[in-house]
């Protein structure tokens, strides 16, 4: 059995702190934006129902980016090479493409700036186990 490098420790390490960042709240709604909640008809009003105070990284992004970036993580920790730098790079495209195709009135929280730091790293991480497994490997 192999003994984890370093960078597939940064990205174990990373696709863990991903999942904490995800649970976190993404987005939040933007006072300005929103009217007050519509009457039912029935008198009172349901605040609980009608409007949604913040969404975390697991209910605002969509199921493909965010397994695209949980499956990043686990390639990049088996040590798949250049196709978890494949993986990584569509995760990122996949990430900012949901983050910036929300047609809703949210404002983005630090944790969405952390995810995408974190998805950055995945990249990095990705890179440097391809690079670090090619220079091990005899010249031949």
């Amino acid at each position: 059995m192999r003994r984890l490098s370093a960078p597939r420790a940064c990205a174990a390490v990373s696709g863990l702190a991903l999942i904490g960042v995800l649970s976190l709240d993404w987005f939040s709604v933007d006072p300005t934006a929103v009217g007050p909640a519509p009457d039912d008809g029935s008198g009172i009003l349901n605040l609980l129902t009608t409007y949604t105070d913040n969404l975390s990284g697991w209910e605002a992004l969509s199921p493909f980016a965010i397994a695209l970036l949980l499956v990043t993580a686990l390639v990049t920790v088996a040590d798949r090479g250049a196709p978890a730098i494949g993986v990584a790079v569509i995760a990122l495209v996949a990430l900012i493409a949901a983050l910036l195709l929300r047609e809703d009135d949210l404002s983005l929280r630090w944790p969405a700036y952390a995810g995408i730091a974190l998805a950055i790293d995945l990249l990095a991480c990705a890179t440097w186990a391809w690079r670090a497994a090619r220079l091990e490997s005899p010249v031949g």
